[in-house]
């Protein structure tokens, strides 16, 4: 029986996901957040539920803001982890992405350890950024077949060169955190990691400024920006739909007894900016953006794209995962409805 979850990052675009999910299965929900102002924002999004309140995390260095965060709830017997930053653009890559995500990650455990008494489960949102191994040049994984147990051989040094380097080393460090602290403490809870590839699909909640879009929903914004005589950039990548993400936050504690101590890849099928544009130009043509080449799509795929075997992870879950266009569509028809919205309240 859960008596209560705690989803760290709860204003992030998969913690509001979670957050959705926990509220219509019933599950009492705290959710951290850096100022109240946010906090009173999100309970608004969730429409008061009495199921949800949250507390104020400012700071992911601070290991006393975790600890206040759990004396204030003792009961809680789940801790799903997503705050961490998820950025490429950093002025300073150490101290704006590597030390808080791995700093964070540390108060955490230590906070668990010290005054989570209760909790049972512990779930880490992770990133396929671990599976991959983006040292040298990022080339190291092209043909070679990665699985949930491939690790990226990135060390802190290369989360210097650039903002994804850093991110790269922030995730993989900070998981790595977590499996030695697990060895070493050996706590009672059980602990099941998630590690999503390109994240989209919608928002949880109705976008009020689409001029603050999570970095894969602005991915997307970019693309309908295009002109129809512009060059579609060259991009490639495994995609899974937020929605099930949040899905296998909740079954990882839910099902703990197969999962713990397990990583669980999430991806469902490749894609190129050219399968982004045809999905988009088919669906809402009016926009008169590239019209994207699924031949071109194809060559992409099979000149760059990684190989991956991650049946593991399908048999643990068992989801059927949502379709890239229905992702894609939903994601562009919220990001049209928030446009539109802006322009009347100008007019």
């Amino acid at each position: 029986m859960v008596d209560k979850v705690f989803v760290t990052g709860a204003n992030g675009f998969i913690a509001q996901h979670i957050i959705k999910q926990l509220l219509e299965k019933g599950y009492k929900t705290v959710g951290s957040v850096r100022t109240i102002e946010k906090g009173e924002i999100l309970k608004q999004l969730v429409n008061n539920d009495p199921n949800f309140e949250y507390v104020i995390i400012n700071s992911l260095l601070c290991e006393d803001s975790f600890s206040n965060a759990l004396r204030a709830h003792p009961e809680t017997d789940v801790f799903i982890h997503t705050a961490s930053p998820v950025t490429f653009f950093a002025e300073d890559l150490e101290n704006e992405i590597i030390i808080p995500a791995i700093q964070g990650t540390a108060n955490m455990l230590n906070s668990i350890k010290k005054h989570g008494h209760n909790v049972k489960h512990l779930v880490y949102t992770s990133s396929m950024a671990t599976i991959v191994d983006t040292t040298g040049n990022g080339r190291n994984s092209i043909g070679k077949i990665l699985t949930e147990d491939s690790w990226n051989k990135v060390e802190y040094n290369d989360g210097l060169k650039n903002g994804y380097m850093a991110y790269c080393v922030s995730k993989t460090l900070s998981e790595k955190l977590i499996h030695s602290f697990i060895k070493e403490e050996k706590p009672s809870y059980s602990v099941a990691y998630i590690q999503p590839t390109y994240v989209f699909g919608p928002q949880a909640f109705k976008i009020k400024n689409y001029k603050q879009l999570n970095s894969s929903a602005e991915m997307v914004n970019s693309l309908l920006n295009l002109k129809q005589i512009d060059k579609i950039p060259p991009i490639n990548g495994d995609y899974i739909d937020v929605r099930d993400v949040a899905k296998a936050h909740i079954l990882a504690f839910e099902n703990h007894k197969e999962t713990n101590n397990k990583r669980m890849v999430l991806t469902d099928s490749i894609f190129t900016n050219e399968l982004l544009c045809h999905i988009i130009n088919k669906n809402f043509p009016q926009l008169n953006i590239p019209k994207g080449d699924l031949v071109e799509n194809e060559r992409q795929i099979k000149e760059d794209a990684l190989i991956g075997d991650y049946h593991k992870t399908r048999e643990l879950l068992n989801i059927d995962y949502i379709p890239i266009e229905q992702s894609i569509v939903e994601m562009v028809q919220q990001i049209i409805d928030a446009k539109e919205a802006d322009e009347k309240l100008k007019n």
